[in-house]
C-alpha cells in the first residue's frame, strides 16, 4: 500500500480527534499554515496592482504545494527512523487535517448563548419578585427578550456553520486523503486556511486568488458532503430525497452547479427547515429552502445527530476506498 494511505492511520486519527480533540498548536498543520499565510501577506507588493496579483496567485498555489511536499518529506523521514515514529507522525498529520469535534463548535456556541440568556431571564424574574415583595435588590436582571426573527437568524447561522465545517473539516480532508493520501488532506486544509485568512481583504488580489483556489478545491467535497448528509437524513428522518433535491435546486438557483451551497442546502432539506440569508458567511443573498419551516430547538438536536451519522458515512466510505486501493495495489 502506498505510504500515507494506511487504514490504521485513518482510524487512529479519527479516534484521536473524536476522543482527545486538537493536537498541540505547534504541530498543527492549520496553525502552521495560518502563520505562513500571515507571513506571505506581510510580504505582498503594495505599490503595483499587477505585481500584487501575480504574487497572490503564486502564493495561493505555492503554499498548498509546499504543504504537500513537506508532508511527503516528513513521512519519508519518519519512515526511515522507525515504524512507530512513522505511525505516530502520520496520525498526527492526518489528525491536524480533519476536525470532527471542531465541527460541533457552532452548536455548542448556540447552546451556550441560549443558556446564558436563560440565566439572565431567571435573574430578571428574581429581581422583579424581590421588588414586588419590598425586598432589596441583590440581583440585577439584564435579560432582553429575543425576537423570533433574531432567534431564527442565530439558529440559521449555527446550521450554516455546522454544514460548512462538515464539508471543510470532515469530508474534504477525508476525500483528499482517500485519493492522494495524507499530503492531499494536509494540502486541502492549507487551501481552506489560506482562504479564511485572506477573505477579509474583500476584492484585493490576495482574497481573489485564495477564493479561486478554494473554489476549485471545494467542488468535489461540496457535492460529496451533500451525498453524505442526504444518506444521514434518510436514517434520521426519512428525508434523504428531500435533502438531495434541495441541494440540487439550490445549486441550480445559484447558477453554479459545481459549488452552489450543497452542504447547507442538504442540511436544510434534511431537517425540513429554512435557513435565513447570511451573505457574510456564504456570499449568498437569498434564504435556503424557502418552503421549509422556522428552526426549532428540536431541530438543533436532530442536526447534531445528522452530523454524526453523516460523519460515520464519510469515514466508512473513506476506509472502504483506502482498503480497495491497497487491494488493487497489491494485485499489480
Amino acid at each position: 500500500m502506498p505510504r500515507g494511505h494506511e487504514p490504521g492511520t485513518l482510524l487512529w486519527a479519527v479516534g484521536w480527534d473524536v476522543v482527545l480533540g486538537d493536537i498541540p498548536e505547534e504541530a498543527d498543520p492549520v496553525s502552521v499554515a495560518t502563520r505562513a499565510a500571515d507571513a506571505l501577506e506581510a510580504r505582498a507588493p503594495q505599490n503595483s496592482y499587477v505585481a500584487r496579483t501575480v504574487y497572490a496567485m503564486g502564493a495561493a498555489f505555492a503554499l498548498p504545494y509546499a504543504a504537500w511536499l513537506g508532508s511527503k518529506w516528513v513521512l519519508g523521514a519518519a519512515g526511515l527512523i522507525h515504524r512507530a515514529v512513522y505511525r505516530e507522525t502520520a496520525t498526527a498529520l492526518l489528525k491536524g487535517a480533519i476536525s470532527i469535534r471542531g465541527g460541533m463548535n457552532a452548536l455548542r456556541d448556540l447552546e451556550h448563548q441560549d443558556e446564558q440568556e436563560g440565566e439572565d431571564a431567571l435573574s430578571d424574574d428574581v429581581t422583579r419578585l424581590m421588588r414586588e415583595a419590598g425586598m432589596s435588590e441583590s440581583v440585577t436582571g439584564t435579560a432582553q427578550e429575543v425576537s423570533p426573527e433574531a432567534l431564527q437568524q442565530r439558529r440559521s447561522h449555527a446550521l450554516r456553520k455546522l454544514s460548512n465545517d462538515f464539508r471543510d473539516g470532515v469530508v474534504g480532508p477525508l476525500l483528499y486523503f482517500a485519493i492522494f493520501g495524507i499530503p492531499g488532506a494536509v494540502a486541502y486544509r492549507v487551501v481552506k486556511t489560506l482562504a479564511a485568512r485572506w477573505r477579509r481583504h474583500g476584492n484585493d488580489p490576495l482574497a481573489v486568488a485564495a477564493r479561486r483556489v478554494d473554489s476549485a478545491a471545494s467542488i468535489a467535497p461540496s457535492v460529496a458532503s451533500s451525498l453524505f448528509l442526504s444518506a444521514g437524513a434518510q436514517l434520521t428522518s426519512q428525508r434523504g430525497q428531500e435533502a438531495w433535491e434541495t441541494s440540487r435546486l439550490e445549486a441550480s438557483a445559484r447558477g453554479n452547479v459545481l459549488e452552489g451551497g450543497w452542504a447547507e442546502a442538504a442540511m436544510a432539506g434534511g431537517l425540513g427547515v429554512k435557513l435565513d440569508a447570511e451573505p457574510d458567511v456564504t456570499g449568498w443573498e437569498a434564504a435556503t429552502n424557502l418552503e421549509g419551516r422556522n428552526i426549532e430547538n428540536e431541530d438543533i438536536e436532530q442536526a447534531r445527530q445528522l452530523f454524526w451519522i453523516a460523519t460515520a458515512w464519510a469515514v466508512a466510505a473513506t476506509l472502504a476506498a483506502v482498503i480497495l486501493r491497497g487491494f488493487l495495489s497489491r494485485r499489480r
